[in-house]
């Protein structure tokens, strides 16, 4: 007799994962085309690995060091960013918590500085 997987399992005896499911439960569904946007491939956790100069969940913005159209510009974004941000692919920053502006040289709303007390008063 044979047994019938549910549809995240395959084999004879579902013992791995079917094709598109990932994780150590095969809950997680990746497919590389979709998820990833071609960009990239899936994981043994269903989790992108972006190629080339991609980055982010789903391969959907540039990595650090890259901006412009397909990512294909290098940047520097200590410097474009002042290490606040990370360069998107249209060239903006997309700001850490905490930075805003369209440098990330400004605090966010939430966010407020204060200068250590002087020593030696």
């Amino acid at each position: 007799a044979t047994c019938a997987c549910f549809d995240e399992f395959a084999s004879s005896d579902c013992s791995v994962c079917a094709k598109g499911h990932y994780g150590e439960s095969c809950e997680t569904v990746c497919v590389a085309n979709v998820t990833c946007g071609a960009k990239g491939r899936c994981g043994w956790d269903g989790q992108c690995l972006c190629e080339g100069s991609y980055g982010g969940p789903g391969c959907t913005s540039c990595s650090n060091g890259h901006q412009g159209e397909g990512c294909a510009e290098e940047s520097d974004w200590k410097t474009s960013c002042h290490s606040n941000g990370r360069i998107l692919e249209e060239g903006q920053c997309e700001c850490f918590p905490g930075f805003a502006g369209q440098d990330c040289l400004s605090c966010s709303a939430m966010l407020l500085f204060l200068a250590p007390p002087s020593l030696g008063r």
